[in-house]
C-alpha cells in the first residue's frame, strides 16, 4: 500500500488505518469482494470498439447518452 498500489483484499488493521487517513480509498476497498482481474467477456477488443463508439456517438453529438448506453448494452450481449 505505500506504493500507492490497490490492495488485492482486506487486511485489518490496516485498511482501516487507511481508510481513516484518506477515505478516497473506500469505494475500491468496497469493490474488492465483487472484482476480478479481468471483464467476463469472450471478445475484450469487441468491448472495447463498443465503448469507444459509444463514447464517440456522444462527444459527436450523434447520440445521447441515454440512448448511446442503452445501444451499447444490447451490442455487448454477445461478448458475453
Amino acid at each position: 500500500m505505500a506504493r500507492g498500489l490497490t490492495p488485492l483484499r482486506p487486511i485489518e488493521p490496516q485498511t482501516s488505518e487507511l481508510l481513516a487517513k484518506d477515505p478516497n480509498w473506500a469505494p475500491f476497498l468496497d469493490g474488492i469482494e465483487f472484482g476480478g482481474p479481468e471483464p467476463l467477456l469472450t471478445d475484450y477488443v469487441g468491448l472495447q470498439n463498443v465503448m469507444i463508439e459509444m463514447v464517440q456517438s456522444v462527444v459527436t453529438g450523434a447520440a445521447e447518452p441515454a440512448a448511446a448506453l442503452t445501444t451499447a448494452a444490447g451490442e455487448l450481449e454477445q461478448y458475453k
